[in-house]
């Protein structure tokens, strides 16, 4: 313990400078205009440092960590510390010592402080900050230690991060073209398995570098673990990911409720409201109607994920899951369903009797509150929340809303409509966000709504409808 020490109070010494330039970006950043109510006039110098600030913050993160490592650099024979008494233990943990205390500490200090001056009780989400304090060291610290650990000096770290940052762009090019596949709330569970990847084989390397310094082999496994990584974090979304959402849901939810039905009495019929946007999908749009019946009363419900299949004569054409308001309208039980049919397909059984299904993935929202406009909402289990009146838009008056809270994905419900609108955010039981700043903004916008119900994320479910003998001709939108 004592070698430990030594070591540890050798490198505060040497590595002040790079503490303080790390802390006081990474304090600017994690307390920078957390929340509205405490916004102040600044000038345009303050503003762009609080811009740059996160970025700049990771940047000192990464100096300051790899200046650790290289330290006591593991590549070569020549390394002064390999001559004197030191163990890799008492080498580990004097380095872990520093991380906790110069990187992990002041970073859950600033967040803490942070909640505190918004007028929250930080003690009430302590597991939050705790949550983003493990992320934060997978996501950020871990990588540097690894990087740290495999080069010799500053000049193979910056070759290192230029590689791998163009081999990830060339992968995500291959992977996925120019697109990344949205998995709205559910992103939490790819996030999670970027950090078991990342985990594992940053700890692998670390480690064999540490007892054995085989360091061509930890190249190996720091590389392939970047590309895993990749992976990981442009994977599709499927059923597994559907399903695990499903075991964290905050109740039971019986097969009785919400049941989801095709509604025959409507066909040939179009929605007088819609949805559309440049990044439809390409093909023939067809608006399918829907009924749902047994939403508890004190709830609401949002569509997450749609997915439609129709079976022809002799073919077959399936959307595959789909993220944007394909769900939509639902009022008074009735609701429409977009999908966006091949072409060519439509034009050969559009006259034909086909067998139409499909599967929508539900979330069940439980109401925690109500948000009024120009004051501070606080609202238990969420954080805080400011609707503001903001520009006008066709001589109608446009809301914002912006609620600040670590986790979850919020729900916005209009006064008087059973209409849903999740707002941006994620349906972790635990944050697994990466930034600075304690809380997430999730923001909303809306027309002529002085209140509205806020809800939070209670069920996970997967409903499914079929049909058979129904015309695709009947259900195209124009």
């Amino acid at each position: 313990m004592s070698r430990s020490l030594r070591i540890f109070r050798k490198d505060a010494l040497c590595l002040l400078p790079q503490a303080l330039v790390f802390i006081t970006l990474m304090a600017i950043a994690a307390l920078r205009d957390p929340f509205p109510p405490y916004r102040v006039r600044v000038d345009a110098a303050v503003t762009f440092l609080q811009n740059v600030s996160p970025f700049l913050a990771v940047l000192a993160c990464w100096v300051l960590v790899v200046s650790l490592i290289q330290e006591e650099r593991l590549i070569g024979h020549e390394q002064y510390w390999l001559t004197r008494p030191y163990s890799r233990r008492d080498l580990i943990a004097a380095k872990a010592v520093f991380l906790l205390l110069f990187v992990n500490l002041p970073l859950f200090v600033c967040q803490f402080v942070s909640v505190a001056q918004a007028g929250l009780s930080p003690w009430h989400w302590l597991p939050a900050l705790l949550w983003r304090q493990v992320f934060f060291s997978i996501f950020c610290v871990l990588p540097a230690v690894a990087l740290g650990a495999v080069t010799r000096h500053f000049g193979q770290v910056g070759t290192a991060a230029i590689a791998a940052f163009v081999l990830l762009q060339a992968g995500t090019w291959a992977l996925v073209g120019n697109g990344y596949p949205d998995w709205g709330g559910y992103d939490w569970i790819r996030t999670c398995g970027a950090a078991l990847v990342l985990t594992v084989g940053m700890t692998a390397a670390i480690a064999l570098q540490y007892t054995r310094r085989r360091t061509v082999l930890s190249r190996g496994i720091v590389a392939a673990t970047l590309a895993l990584t990749a992976l990981a974090a442009y994977a599709p979304i499927g059923g597994a990911a559907f399903a695990i959402q499903a075991l964290y849901s905050r109740q039971a939810v019986p097969a009785s409720t919400l049941r989801l039905y095709y509604d025959a009495s409507r066909a040939g019929t179009h929605p007088t409201q819609y949805f559309s946007s440049n990044s439809d999908p390409d093909g023939v749009r067809l608006e399918i109607p829907l009924r749902v019946d047994g939403v508890p009363g004190v709830e609401s419900v949002a569509a997450d994920f749609t997915s439609v299949d129709v079976q022809a004569p002799s073919g077959a054409w399936r959307s595959g899951w789909l993220a944007f308001h394909a769900f939509h309208g639902l009022s008074e039980g009735k609701a429409w369903l977009t999908a966006f049919v091949d072409p060519e397909f439509y034009e050969r059984y559009k006259d034909a009797p086909v067998r139409l299904s499909g599967t929508v993935e539900f979330t069940l929202y439980r109401r925690v509150g109500t948000i009024a406009v120009r004051s501070v909402n606080v609202i238990p289990d969420v954080g805080l929340c400011l609707v503001f009146r903001s520009t006008m838009a066709n001589s109608a008056e446009l809301h914002d809303a912006t609620c600040y809270s670590p986790f979850s994905k919020l729900a916005i419900e209009h006064r008087g409509s059973t209409d849903t609108q999740p707002l941006g955010g994620s349906y972790a039981p635990f944050p697994t966000s990466l930034g600075f700043m304690p809380f997430e903004p999730s923001t909303w916008r809306s027309i002529d709504i002085e209140t509205a119900a806020l809800g939070l994320p209670a069920a996970h479910i997967q409903r499914r409808f079929e049909a058979g003998g129904v015309l695709l001709r009947d259900f195209q939108f124009r």
